[in-house]
């Protein structure tokens, strides 16, 4: 007679959530029955009391802990004694527990292949839901972002953008270069949304540093986008982005990019900072991601004023003749957005943390923009 078991394998792995597995087997040579074959099976969990079991069918073990476990398996006669020479097989498994940790920083310098609790809040910065029913989405806290990967049936929630989330648990894996968490739990909504703003970067500093920039929100400015003899922008599809530090790849893995017409001229890019096996690239989410130099660079909004300028209070005011909300970006002279905030007319932006200096405001109003040198005293 044989016997051997087929699975789990040996060191085995699973997942956090998993407390049931089936121990599978074959067995040659002897008739597994009640009292009318060969004999039966004999089998136990980590050293415990013998089970007894009288067909080969998958051992059914449950309420597994997140630890190690051995299974012990042996063929037996009909009175319960050992076979001479002994039949029996052994496996050993282990059912992970998460790791936590509180930032996204912390996360991306974790080992592949672990199981990690994120606590802290992060922020998502883009979505899409595929006909299958997965998800994949990219989230961002003040250290650091990641690519998530949340399987169908994991969750019920709806993520919106700039939607707080915690609590994030799943499997740290690498896809095609990027750090993705496989999520094995639903996750945490904290309702908290706040918007996240781009970090201005230039093509050359993607190239080069794309892992310091994987899976956050950045922007380039004052490029343009080879077409490559298109005019929409095709699905899944890369383009040449060129500024005046090098060339770096655009490419289109959102739907919501797919037939967007491709602009030309100077162009600034928002998007989701990535690479695909150490090619750097960047995701623009939609079309309002893409913006023409011209459309920035002028003043498009009626009766725009800001004051006081130089700022001596801490607070500044933008207005205009529309009562429409007003988005407030503050970039300083290394292009980085230190304030985004949303007012109405006649209400105070706080710069009180900023230090002296000279800076950059934008001020996107129903679609139009203008830009203004902001001085702090």
């Amino acid at each position: 007679p044989t016997l051997a078991i087929t699975s789990p394998t040996p060191g085995q792995v699973f997942a956090p959530n998993v407390a049931s597995v089936d121990v599978n087997f074959t067995v040659q040579n002897f008739n597994v029955a009640n009292g009318t074959g060969d004999g039966h099976i004999h089998w136990r969990l980590d050293g415990g009391s013998w089970n007894m079991q009288y067909d080969t069918n998958p051992i059914q073990l449950t309420g597994l802990t997140r630890a190690s476990h051995t299974v012990d398996v042996k063929l037996v006669d009909n009175s319960h004694a050992d076979l001479v020479p002994p039949v029996e097989s052994s496996v050993t498994f282990a059912v992970a527990d998460y790791v936590q940790v509180a930032d996204m920083a912390t996360l991306r310098a974790q080992q592949l292949n672990g199981y990690y609790h994120y606590t802290g809040e992060a922020f998502a910065i883009a979505g899409e839901a595929y006909s299958s029913g997965n998800l994949k989405g990219f989230v961002q806290d003040a250290t650091g972002g990641m690519m998530a990967f949340v399987p169908a049936g994991t969750t019920s929630q709806a993520v919106n953008g700039n939607d707080g989330i915690t609590d994030l648990k799943g499997k740290l894996i690498d896809y095609h270069g990027v750090l993705e968490l496989e999520v094995t739990e639903d996750f945490t909504l904290t309702g908290n949304n706040v918007v996240q703003v781009p970090q201005v970067i230039t093509a050359d500093e993607l190239n080069n540093n794309h892992d310091d920039y994987e899976s956050e929100l950045i922007e380039i400015d004052n490029a343009t986008i080879d077409p490559a003899g298109a005019t929409l922008f095709a699905h899944s599809h890369n383009y040449d982005l060129t500024d005046a530090s090098a060339t770096t790849v655009l490419r289109t893995m959102f739907s919501d990019m797919t037939d967007v017409a491709i602009p030309t001229g100077t162009v600034n890019v928002v998007g989701i900072g990535g690479e695909y096996n150490g090619t750097a690239q960047i995701f623009p989410r939609e079309a309002n991601d893409i913006t023409t130099v011209s459309a920035v660079a002028q003043n498009n909004i009626d009766g725009f004023k800001v004051y006081p300028n130089p700022v001596t209070n801490g607070q500044v005011y933008v207005t205009s003749t529309s009562d429409d909300n007003k988005k407030v970006i503050v970039y300083d002279l290394l292009g980085k957005a230190v304030i985004s905030t949303e007012v109405n007319n006649n209400q105070a932006v706080d710069v009180s943390t900023l230090r002296s200096g000279i800076y950059m405001m934008k001020v996107i109003e129903n679609g139009q923009v203008a830009v203004r040198k902001l001085m702090i005293k």
